[in-house]
């Protein structure tokens, strides 16, 4: 912070980003100094008709590689000066980046005259030991396997270093912006055109894997704008983010742990906020408990044979060709559409137990806005399930970056805004079931069942959005959405939704959590935390897994500002995951030798997810084989006492509340 500039273009990288490459890039150079000079050394037992050039090639490796070692310590040197926000102590390292270059181009001049020596000048033909000029037609051969090692020794030095100038190189490569002049130049007004460059380096790298994605009008600037509001404004890097997760994960940790101490509290509780969790408790709690673990292995099977063969390394091929019999071949359905192989049929088969004659409708296509699902009945819960497919590809991906809200008619509700991505996936969906009449012929045959949605991540919205549009038509309709994205409703729409809506969320699980406004208030606490560290960014990332508290850490920091301070002029009103939430909290952790975590399901307000907790699991504890691992977990005996009301007196802790007061201060409260 800011980005180092050169040359009139601003790079991808800061002055203080050179300190742990430079560091790596030490040790290289030592390490091939040390090399050519014992290659030197044993040169001198030899007598070469173009012995003199060698030599010279040699020593002038040596003071090339000794240059680029003293710069590189100098450019470490100059790295680790100031903090993070603070780069004015770091003025001398654009220079000394430049003489970098300068020997960047002297060092390839030099691997071309030793590439032409090496392979194409010098050779073992003139060469002999230089100790026994005289010897005998015996040892004439060892003087020839001498001289050809020697060679040969030469020869891979010559091409390692070609390598390692490759790997120096695409490093400056990598960081260079080749957008920046061209665009910064054009800056009218802050942030108003790194979104165009978000969206041009976007169109890049999606041009071939993403099919239409220009037929959507303005995808890409969509996308753009968003990672322009939220990551623009402050000219931070990539390191600066890291650096600024890093220490927000740290600031909560040490806050937390101040007023454990300070109130005489175990570091071994929980916390949580008053109000917003309660024990599951009596037969309606129960039910939703056993439908949440029933059906979870209907969303696990709707990401089809990559997830199975994650979760099955040695055994997938051997379970899917078991499932993959006449069954799958010879189906005669027209709206089962996979692939030629029937891998997606299988998985379903073998995760879900779906009979090859219950599965209804299978669309495996993946695009922009266009998700795999597949419809299937389940009769031990008579029930027909729709499974969408959760986050799994690149386009996927562009699909949950589509933030902008798109309107839609809630039932029963009226007009409510939500993420546009999923809302065009949810009507997709609806529109090819519709289209294959799938939901009027399995109600046809067999009218008792319910219809069940369900989803994990991308599905789990997608889900939810097609919940919403059926339940007129389906009063009795249930939705389970696991892990669903926190930018969902807003606090009416997604409370209205209770009556037939169930979100799951594991632990720090930080996709339930994420939503525009809670990514402002993160970016708003990492320029909070990165403004008032002593520590230069080195030391911060290079100790992010060091559980030792440190007190150095900090300067005397004043309040954060609110979120409403931040730059951006159109933000939305706060959304969250939509029905009634059950949230799986860690109770505790018994350390790593054949022990697990232990989770326990609570009653959790939509409140308890409107801001980003950072830990080492928040991305851990969103992939569905955990969520499903979690929810093995729940047994019988378990839902048996949430029926008979004993699950939160058994389970429970003596909980510390941490309530923020108007200066966005927290301060403890037994319960």
């Amino acid at each position: 912070m800011p980005r180092l500039q050169l040359c009139d273009v601003k790079w991808h990288i800061a002055s203080d980003d050179f300190a742990l490459p430079g560091i790596c890039a030490m040790a290289t150079d030592v390490f091939w100094i040390v090399l050519l000079a014992v290659v030197l050394a044993n040169r001198d037992s030899l007598e070469c008709d173009d012995g003199d050039l060698l030599d010279i090639y040699l020593v002038g490796l040596i003071a090339v590689v000794g240059c680029s070692f003293l710069v590189e310590v100098k450019v470490v040197h100059e790295s680790l000066k100031g903090t993070v926000m603070d780069p004015s102590p770091r003025h001398a390292v654009g220079t000394w980046v430049l003489v970098q270059c300068l020997l960047v181009i002297v060092e390839f001049g030099w691997l071309v005259v030793g590439s032409i020596l090496g392979f194409a000048g010098a050779s073992n033909n003139g060469c002999q030991p230089a100790s026994d000029n005289t010897g005998g037609a015996g040892s004439a051969g060892t003087e020839d396997e001498e001289a050809q090692a020697y060679f040969d020794l030469l020869r891979v030095i010559i091409i390692t270093s070609w390598a390692v100038f490759l790997v120096r190189s695409l490093r400056f490569l990598c960081a260079f912006d080749f957008l920046g002049s061209c665009y910064e130049s054009k800056r009218e007004e802050p942030g108003a055109i790194d979104g165009a460059k978000c969206a041009l380096r976007l169109k890049w790298l999606c041009f071939c894997c993403i099919k239409d994605a220009d037929n959507v009008p303005d995808v890409y600037a969509s996308v753009g704008k968003v990672f322009d509001t939220v990551f623009g404004g402050e000219h931070l890097v990539t390191s600066d983010y890291v650096a600024g997760l890093v220490l927000v994960h740290r600031w909560q940790r040490q806050t937390r742990k101040a007023f454990a101490i300070s109130t005489g509290l175990d570091p071994g509780f929980r916390y949580r906020r008053p109000g917003q969790t309660q024990p599951l408790s009596g037969p309606e709690a129960a039910k939703t408990l056993r439908d949440v673990r029933h059906y979870c292995k209907f969303a696990l099977a709707a990401y089809g044979w990559m997830l199975h063969a994650y979760d099955h390394i040695a055994t997938s091929a051997c379970r899917l060709c078991a499932q993959c019999g006449p069954s799958c071949c010879c189906n005669s359905n027209p709206h089962i559409k996979d692939n030629c192989c029937h891998l997606y049929q299988a998985t379903i088969q073998s995760t879900a137990g779906v009979e090859p004659q219950d599965l209804l409708y299978l669309d495996v296509d993946n695009s922009l806005m266009v998700v795999p699902f597949f419809v299937a009945y389940d009769h031990p819960t008579k029930s027909v399930v729709i499974s969408v497919r959760g986050t799994l590809s690149l386009p996927d991906i562009v699909t949950d970056g589509l933030v902008p809200t798109h309107e839609f008619d809630l039932p029963g509700f009226g007009e409510v805004q939500t993420h546009g991505g999923m809302l065009q996936s949810c009507r997709g969906i609806l529109a090819k079931i519709h289209a294959a009449n799938a939901l009027a012929k399995a109600f046809d045959k067999h009218p008792d069942y319910r219809l069940v949605v369900v989803g994990h991540s991308l599905g789990a919205g997608v889900a939810t959005l097609v919940a919403c549009l059926l339940r007129q038509t389906y009063p009795e309709l249930r939705c389970i959405a696991y892990s669903p994205p926190g930018c969902m409703l807003e606090a009416k729409p997604a409370a209205y939704a209770e009556a037939f809506i169930t979100s799951v969320v594991v632990g720090h699980d930080f996709i339930s959590r994420l939503s525009f406004n809670s990514l402002l208030r993160l970016r708003r606490d990492m320029i909070w935390a990165l403004n008032n560290t002593r520590q230069p960014k080195c030391a911060i990332v290079s100790r992010c897994n060091c559980r030792n508290e440190r007190t150095d850490w900090w300067a005397d920091a004043g309040p954060r500002p609110p979120v409403e301070a931040d730059r951006d002029p159109d933000r939305m009103m706060p959304v969250y995951p939509a029905g009634r939430i059950i949230h799986f909290i860690k109770q505790e952790s018994r350390g790593c030798w054949g022990k697990k975590r232990s989770y326990v399901p609570m009653w959790a307000s939509r409140e308890a997810f409107d801001e980003i907790s950072i830990s080492g699991r928040m991305a851990w504890d969103h992939f569905p084989d955990f969520v499903r691992d979690v929810l093995e977990d729940v047994s019988d005996e378990d839902i048996a006492a949430v029926q008979q009301g004993g699950r939160g007196e058994q389970r429970s802790q003596r909980v510390l509340h941490l309530i923020p007061d108007d200066d966005d201060c927290i301060a403890p409260t037994w319960v």
